[in-house]
C-alpha cells in the first residue's frame, strides 16, 4: 500500500513535469541535419539495450499511461458533452474504417446524404452555430485596392479574358 501512495505520488510528478517540460520547442531539423545527427548516432549502442525493467518500474509506466489516457478520454467527452463510460461505449462500438478508396457511387450517395441534412432547418442552424463566422473581417480599403488592381491586370489581359468568358 506504501508502494501504491508512492508510485501515486510520482504520477503527479510526471503529470505536472508532462505539461510544464514536454512543449514543442524551437524549430524542427533540416533533413541535412537529420542526415548528420544519424550519421553521428551509427554504430553506438543505446544506453538501455539489454537493461531488464523491474516490476515496479513497469507498473509505473503502465499507471502513468492509464491516467493519460484517462484524462485524454474525459476531455473528449466534456467536448462531446457525453458521459466518460457513454464515450467510452461509443468509441468500442463505433465501426472500424475502411482504408479502400471511395467509388465515386459512394461519393455522390455521400454528398445526397449531406445535401438532404443541410435542407433540415434545425440541422443548418446548429451546424451554422460550430462554424465561426467571418462576420466584421472584412478586407482594409488598401487590400481591396490591391485586389481591384490585380483583377483589372487580368482582364486587360487578351488570353484571360478570352479563356473566362469561354467559360
Amino acid at each position: 500500500r506504501m508502494e501504491t501512495a508512492r508510485i501515486k505520488e510520482k504520477n503527479e510528478e510526471i503529470d505536472e513535469f508532462k505539461e510544464t517540460v514536454h512543449k514543442p520547442q524551437g524549430y524542427p531539423h533540416t533533413e541535412e541535419s537529420k542526415a548528420k545527427i544519424s550519421a553521428a548516432n551509427k554504430g553506438k549502442t543505446p544506453w538501455n539495450k539489454g537493461k531488464e525493467m523491474s516490476d515496479e518500474l513497469k507498473a509505473k509506466i503502465a499507471l502513468g499511461a492509464y491516467r493519460y489516457n484517462l484524462k485524454r478520454n474525459r476531455e473528449k467527452a466534456e467536448d462531446l458533452g457525453l458521459s466518460l463510460e457513454e464515450y467510452l461505449e461509443r468509441k468500442r462500438n463505433r465501426p472500424k474504417r475502411q482504408r479502400s478508396a471511395m467509388s465515386m457511387e459512394k461519393k455522390h450517395q455521400m454528398s445526397q446524404k449531406i445535401k438532404e441534412k443541410w435542407m433540415d432547418p434545425e440541422y443548418r442552424k446548429r451546424m451554422i452555430k460550430l462554424v465561426p463566422s467571418r462576420q466584421g473581417m472584412g478586407h482594409s480599403e488598401e487590400t481591396k485596392n490591391k485586389i481591384r488592381e490585380s483583377v483589372k491586370k487580368l482582364w486587360n489581359n487578351e488570353e484571360y479574358r478570352r479563356k473566362a468568358l469561354s467559360r
